[in-house]
This record gives C-alpha cells, sequence and structure tokens, in this order.
C-alpha cells in the first residue's frame, strides 16, 4: 500500500481548489501541497460563462496573461425579459472589465490544475478520496482511487474543495445551511446561432436560462423549484418551453441532443466552513444561485482567500481561520441581500408560489438540512 505524506492536501481539482493549491505556493512555497484532481465529468454542463470581473482575480493567481491565451470563446453580455416581456440588453462592453467568456470547463479547469502543478503542488490527477477518512487532526489517513500507484495520502491540513457535497467537511461534523429549492432541469441543443449573448426570460414558475456553448450547441435550462418537479411527467419540460417567448425563438432551428437533466443549483452554506485541522472553500463553503453569473468567480476568491488563511494558520497565526470564518459569512449574507434585490425586480406573477418565496425571504428559513434529501425528487 502505497502513501504519500504531505502538508496541505485540497481535495477536489476544481477553479476553487486550484485557486487555493497556487496560493498556497506563492504564500508559502516552503508548504507541500497536493492537489487531489478527480475524473473531469463527461457529461455537458449546465453552461458555464465568465464575467469581465474574474480578470482581477486571475490576475492575482498570475495567469491573466496565459489565460488570455487559451482562447475561450467571448461572451458580450446577457439579455433579460426580467420585470418585463421584452428583452433588455446588458452588454458588458460598457463594463470597465470589458467582455465575459463562454468557458469550454473541462479545459478551464485543466489549466488551472496545471498551472498549481507547475507553481509547485503536486498533482494526482484522475484520483479521488474516498471515505472513510482514518486518522486525526493534524495527522489525515485518506483513502485514494483511480490513481495507479498512489491509495492513502496523509496530510496535516486538510482543504474541502469538493463542491456542493463538502463530503469531507460533514464527515467532520458540518452542517448545510440551505435557503431555497432551487433546481435547474437542462438539455443541450445542436444549433447554429453564433451571437455570443446569454439570454435569461422569466416566466410565472421560475426563469430559463440559454447560452451559446464553446465548440457549438447551446444550453437551454429551468431553474425553479425542486417541490415543482415532483408531479412533472417527462414531456413537461417540452411543454413549458414551448410556452416561453425568447427562449423558444431562439431554438426555432435547434435540435435536442437528449433529454432534460436535472441539477441543484440552491443557494447554500456550510457550517461552519472550518474546524480542527480542515478548511472548506468554493461552493463546498457556499454556493450561489445560478442568476449571480457568479459561481466561478467566487470558487477563485474563496480559494485565493483559503490559501491565504491556511498559509497563515500552519504558520502559527491564531486569528487566520477566525478571519475565513467570517469573510466567508459575510459574503454569503451580501449575496442574500443582492439576490433578494434581483428577485424583487420581476412583479408580474405576484401569486405565483416560485416568486412568493422570493419576495418574502423569510417564507424559506435558513435551516440545516441533508444534502442528499434536497436532491431527491
Amino acid at each position: 500500500m502505497s502513501t504519500i505524506e504531505c502538508q496541505v492536501a485540497v481535495l477536489g481539482g476544481g477553479p476553487a481548489g486550484a485557486a487555493t493549491a497556487i496560493t498556497l505556493n506563492r504564500h508559502a512555497p516552503h508548504l507541500d501541497v497536493v492537489l487531489v484532481a478527480g475524473d473531469r465529468d463527461k457529461q455537458p454542463r449546465m453552461g458555464e460563462t465568465l464575467p469581465p470581473q474574474a480578470r482581477e482575480f486571475l490576475s492575482q493567481l498570475g495567469l491573466w496573461s496565459a489565460f488570455r491565451r487559451e482562447g475561450h470563446h467571448p461572451c458580450h453580455g446577457f439579455q433579460a425579459a426580467w420585470g418585463t416581456a421584452e428583452l433588455v440588453d446588458q452588454p458588458f462592453v460598457f463594463a470597465a472589465r470589458g467582455t465575459g467568456w463562454h468557458l469550454d470547463r473541462a479545459r478551464f479547469d485543466d489549466f488551472l490544475a496545471n498551472a498549481a502543478n507547475t507553481c509547485g503542488t503536486r498533482l494526482l490527477h484522475g484520483s479521488r478520496t474516498i471515505g472513510p477518512v482514518d486518522g486525526e487532526t493534524g495527522d489525515w489517513l485518506l483513502p485514494l482511487i483511480g490513481h495507479p500507484e498512489v491509495t492513502r495520502l496523509r496530510a496535516e491540513f486538510v482543504v474541502d474543495a469538493c463542491g456542493r457535497t463538502a463530503w469531507f467537511a460533514r464527515r467532520q461534523g458540518a452542517g448545510l445551511r440551505v435557503e431555497d429549492r432551487l433546481l435547474g432541469w437542462y438539455t443541450h441543443f445542436r444549433t447554429e446561432l453564433t451571437e455570443t449573448y446569454t439570454t435569461v426570460e422569466a416566466v410565472p414558475n421560475g426563469w430559463w436560462y440559454s447560452s451559446v456553448m464553446p465548440g457549438g450547441g447551446m444550453v437551454v435550462a429551468l431553474m425553479t423549484d425542486r417541490d415543482s418537479f415532483r408531479s412533472w411527467r417527462p414531456s413537461d419540460w417540452w411543454d413549458a418551453l414551448a410556452q416561453t417567448r425568447h427562449t423558444r425563438t431562439r431554438l426555432t432551428r435547434a435540435g435536442p441532443l437528449g433529454p432534460p437533466r436535472r441539477r441543484p443549483a440552491f443557494s447554500q452554506r456550510l457550517d461552519p466552513v472550518t474546524g480542527p485541522g480542515w478548511l472548506a472553500t468554493g461552493d463546498a463553503a457556499m454556493a450561489v444561485d445560478p442568476l449571480s453569473s457568479q459561481g466561478i468567480c467566487r470558487a477563485l476568491s474563496s480559494g485565493i482567500f483559503a490559501g491565504y488563511a491556511v498559509a497563515d494558520h500552519l504558520a502559527g497565526k491564531p486569528l487566520a481561520m477566525r478571519r475565513y470564518r467570517y469573510l466567508i459569512k459575510e459574503t454569503f449574507h451580501h449575496y442574500l441581500a443582492t439576490r433578494a434585490k434581483y428577485y424583487r425586480m420581476e412583479r408580474r406573477w405576484p401569486g405565483e408560489r416560485f416568486w412568493q418565496r422570493r419576495h418574502d425571504c423569510s417564507s424559506v428559513e435558513s435551516r440545516p438540512i441533508g444534502w442528499e434529501s434536497l436532491i431527491s425528487s
């Protein structure tokens, strides 16, 4: 049984995990860091748009120039039928930071993980950790699968960047505080549409999202509450799409590539986000509504802050974890206020349950809940 030893094990090879590892390498190059980056999801995603403000986080990581050379497709803004039946353009050209990008997400994640490896992180590609976790604080022993030579990872400190499941943190007793019931049903279409705008269209039971994808095609998603799905038949998604105005028009000459799939999209925060010998970052620490288009930016920023917090903690600075907990808590509260502001801009269907819940935020109590129960039908 082969065991790798390190000071910091980062579990999860997405933007948050890679940003944590890169920051650790730059801020505390003496630390031995291992990034466990599992196999990439082979399924196409709901669509990933990186907004212009991502430039500042990529610059902090020293990756802005390299990212530009990657050649991701530009996104020049979005169109929204929100609070009105007509589409309103919100072009990025008027933003100080310029355009955004339609990401090839698998390529973007590989770019970040390889950048971490170049900085000095040991990269375990195609591997993932599994429970149960052995050892104790300061001497974690994590079983690994998927690696041809390594079966265990021993670490002094663990960073949970495993996404919404936050499996490591939850095994240490952390809980999820969930703010809503939002899920997305999405599928991909074959289309020759070449426009670079993302479209959002509000409807009585939620809102539709559509965006072109790198390499061609378009992703289309209906975002609505989990309990709205329970009585649905497979044909109901298509019937709901037919009742849209702008989303349906974008698909005039498009053909579906498969049935709709479901993904969680609820706003959630881990509580607590740190513990003895561990810390959570990215979606494991807090996950946001796709309406914000800020998921990847928040993952990068929280990974950067996590890297500084871990380095300071291991250097013996007693306030490092406390400051990180405060940062995540305040960031989440600010996000909730901003989310409420934008949902309250849509007032056309005050009697519909979806909009009632978002106009009266107190109707959904922030509460600890099991992750599995949220995605079960």
